[in-house]
């Protein structure tokens, strides 16, 4: 609803509904985002970024509580300019980490964050929640050559090789989460295997001790490979290897207890998969013998 005067003319009606007044007092936010930037590197483990946060705060005497995202990231280092010193509060499930702001002014946040790389082979998915405004950009550096991508639907995606093995990554319009998410392509005429390796680690109680089961799924992203080793914590050894493409197993003459080596038939492409099973008993903290592993041919998911 538009308040006009009693005698106001049609024609400033009309004009009012056209262009409503600017939002005043309780109406207008008292803090807002109008800018966001992240810049950085990634691996397959975690991501290093920096980031900078433009936040605006008008109208207000009152300290105010303001998220600004970033639930995902650890913070490494941190410092700002404004009018005065934010407070940090909290981290929120939700709304991520928040700060007490007091004094209209503009404030600027700068952050380093560790951002975890999550992995469900053959993707690497990097995810982190911020806050909403009008401009955020993403510039990251892939340790991958031409790289698939994918990405919210409203996020525009720029790339650019920068050397052997490296692309960057332009991204703008994040919203109120960044989810980029790439999966490593082959290299034109590179024929070296390129191996992709998922563990799950799983632990049962056993007794007065505990077990340790470890799953790995190995699966050529490039090429092909004949020989795949396995190295296993210190005490625990192989006491069981099977399947049909198993040629032969040898283990290091130097740790015998570690290290097994498995030749298969056939060379291993990237359409086939082999799960390696393994496990440790841990007691008092101390590792003990008779752990057991197979190895069998596995149809990728």
């Amino acid at each position: 609803m538009v308040p006009v005067r009693v005698d106001a003319r049609l024609e400033r009606l009309l004009q009012l509904l056209e262009e409503p007044p600017t939002p005043t007092g309780a109406d207008r936010p008292q803090v807002s985002v109008s800018s966001i930037e992240l810049t950085g590197t990634t691996d397959d483990e975690a991501a290093t970024i920096d980031a900078t946060f433009v936040v605006q705060v008008s109208e207000t005497k009152q300290a105010v509580l303001f998220p600004l995202g970033l639930a995902e990231a650890s913070i490494i280092e941190f410092s700002y300019r404004g009018p005065s010193s934010p407070v940090y509060d909290s981290k929120d499930p939700v709304l991520g980490r928040r700060w007490w702001l007091k004094g209209d002014g503009t404030y600027e946040f700068h952050f380093k964050l560790r951002v975890p790389v999550r992995r469900t082979s053959p993707w690497r998915r990097l995810r982190l929640s911020l806050p909403t405004a009008p401009i955020s950009s993403l510039q990251l550096e892939i340790p991958e050559a031409a790289p698939v991508l994918k990405a919210s639907e409203d996020v525009a995606l720029e790339t650019k090789t920068i050397s052997v093995g490296r692309t960057q990554v332009r991204a703008s319009g994040l919203g109120n989460l960044l989810d980029l998410q790439w999966q490593p392509t082959a290299s034109p005429g590179d024929q070296q295997a390129k191996l992709d390796v998922n563990t799950t680690l799983l632990v049962r109680s056993s007794g007065n001790g505990f077990l340790i089961e470890g799953k790995q799924y190995v699966k050529a992203l490039q090429g092909a490979f004949r020989e795949f080793t396995v190295r296993l914590p210190h005490n625990s050894q192989f006491q069981q290897v099977e399947g049909d493409d198993i040629r032969e197993r040898r283990v290091d003459p130097r740790d015998p207890q570690r290290v097994g080596a498995f030749t298969f038939q056939v060379r291993v492409a990237g359409d086939d998969g082999f799960g390696v099973l393994g496990g440790n008993l841990q007691q008092a903290g101390v590792l003990c013998g008779g752990a057991c592993g197979c190895l069998r041919k596995r149809a990728n998911a």
